[in-house]
């Protein structure tokens, strides 16, 4: 990374009424799209840890997103100063609820965020690549939708799917429609501590077929 930001991520919560927190410290540049995270917690929180560092601190990776073919990120839409909600749905294994509120000041990112939930999960190995869709709602205002695939030890696919909403100050305007693809690393050094790579671009849609194409591709998972 040339010329990266420092981010700053802390949260905490409640997990089938367990109180969790954590502490990521990350580099993020949006030249090329990476985004590497070390991701700490107070205690060892079990089959919990992919999905609580993976999505919920991704929101601080909608930033740095490497823009393609049209696509802002929430540097260029807000100046990296911006609020996400987050529903994360494993079905019958339960949700998890995510808020976030994202700061940017010169080259540091700073978010903190809150999250409560209910899961049921098998001891996640990994995570294949996401495809999420962000819908222009109005200035200032954007949706998203993903579907997740997790891998578990014992090689089961576990499936959630993801509703996310954005607000800022807009300082440009995005097109109506754009796609994120994120390629997503993630290892459990030990069992308070995770490590994420991913490498993430954000691309406009040029039609709303081509929305509607990818949307589909999502919901079948494709």
């Amino acid at each position: 990374m040339k010329n990266p930001y420092h981010i700053d991520i802390e949260i905490s919560g409640e997990v089938n009424g367990k109180a969790i927190t954590g502490k990521g410290v990350a580099l993020g540049d949006p030249e090329i799209g990476k985004y590497n995270i070390n991701y700490r917690f107070d205690q060892e929180i079990g089959n919990l840890d992919f999905v609580i560092a993976s999505w919920t601190s991704c929101g601080t990776g909608d930033a740095p997103m490497k823009e393609l073919n049209g696509g802002k990120n929430l540097l260029s839409l807000s100046g990296g100063n911006y609020n996400f909600s987050r529903v994360i749905d494993f079905g019958k294994r339960g949700k998890l609820f995510v808020e976030f509120q994202v700061t940017t000041t010169a080259k540091t990112i700073r978010g903190i965020g809150q999250f409560k939930g209910s899961l049921d999960l098998p001891r996640l190995t990994g995570l294949l690549p996401v495809k999420s869709i962000y819908k222009q709602l109005e200035d200032g205002k954007m949706s998203a939708v993903s579907r997740l695939y997790y891998i578990s030890e014992d090689n089961e696919i576990i499936e959630a799917n993801v509703q996310s909403k954005y607000d800022f100050v807009a300082r440009t305007r995005a097109l109506p429609y754009q796609m994120r693809i994120s390629a997503i690393d993630v290892k459990r050094i030990n069992d308070y501590q995770v490590h994420l790579d991913w490498f993430t671009t954000v691309e406009g849609l040029d039609s709303i077929e081509d929305m509607k194409n990818e949307s589909s591709s999502i919901a079948e998972g494709a």
